[in-house]
């Protein structure tokens, strides 16, 4: 799917962000925002679950399948996007952080506790 597309690291970027978006739309989640600006961190999704939990998503697109969680997101943007999510749980009351990454064939797995 995203494999040969020839794209950019950035336009993939994009590109996994529009499916993951679209998994979990369709799993019943609601999108609460995209490339959301904190004071601390962009978050790459928002979204509210059908119990009510905030969840932000930081996607990453993996062309290759031995991946680890090391290699995709360093412990600086880790640590940022955990404050992040602590400056919106000034507003909310639970939010969790995942990792959702997305491969060539479009196929996601979440990793929860970043």
């Amino acid at each position: 799917m995203l494999k040969n597309s020839g794209a950019s690291r950035q336009s993939k970027g994009l590109l996994a962000e529009l499916v993951v978006s679209q998994k979990m739309i369709e799993s019943g989640h609601s999108l609460l925002g995209h490339r959301l600006k904190t004071p601390f961190a962009e978050l790459d999704l928002v979204f509210r679950s059908p119990i009510a939990t905030v969840i932000v998503l930081e996607v990453k697109f993996c062309s290759y399948k031995n991946w680890d969680v090391e290699s995709l997101i360093s412990q600086s943007q880790r640590a940022r996007l955990k404050r992040a999510c602590g400056y919106l749980e000034q507003e909310v009351r639970q939010v969790e952080l995942l990792l959702a990454v997305i491969d060539s064939l479009g196929e996601m797995v979440c990793i929860p506790d970043l």
